[in-house]
């Protein structure tokens, strides 16, 4: 007995060693993982709120003048944000997301060509957490656009 006792007290500190370097090494691997699941997260969430937004904004082109529809639009606090037009006439066509310090993502509504007429010359920018909105119909000197107001 005393032969095992000693020798389990010897391998201890080998043990200790293993132990921390195995967590050592995967401790960063981890946070890393979740890191980058935050980021899909957000991502993926203001995809699916621009699609949206497109098949509502597709939804009132298709249906006419005078047609209007408020939507509740939810963005991510975290520097996320939603774009809406734009100054150039492709922007004008286009809704699009962002994230903190990435680059905008936009998708171009052009089956039928959409116009969005807003407030502000260069478009509607939403930040986190969101906001309401009224999306409208109108016909205008180039054809049907959709007007948008917070």
């Amino acid at each position: 007995m005393a032969i095992g006792d000693r020798s389990a007290l010897e391998g201890m500190p080998l043990k200790l060693v293993i132990i921390s370097m195995l967590i050592a090494l995967t401790v960063p691997t981890v946070y890393g993982a979740l890191g980058n699941f935050e980021e899909v997260t957000v991502t993926n969430s203001l995809k699916n709120e621009v699609e949206e937004l497109a098949s509502i904004v597709q939804d009132l082109i298709m249906m006419g003048p005078g047609n209007q529809r408020t939507v509740t639009v939810s963005v991510p606090s975290d520097g996320s944000f939603l774009t809406i037009g734009g100054a150039s006439r492709s922007d004008m066509m286009s809704i699009g997301y962002g994230t903190k310090g990435g680059e905008v993502v936009r998708y171009y509504l052009t089956d039928p060509n959409v116009l969005f007429v807003t407030p502000t010359i260069g478009g509607l920018v939403i930040e986190g957490p969101g906001c309401e909105m009224c999306f409208r119909c109108v016909e205008g000197p180039s054809g049907r656009s959709i007007e948008v107001e917070i």
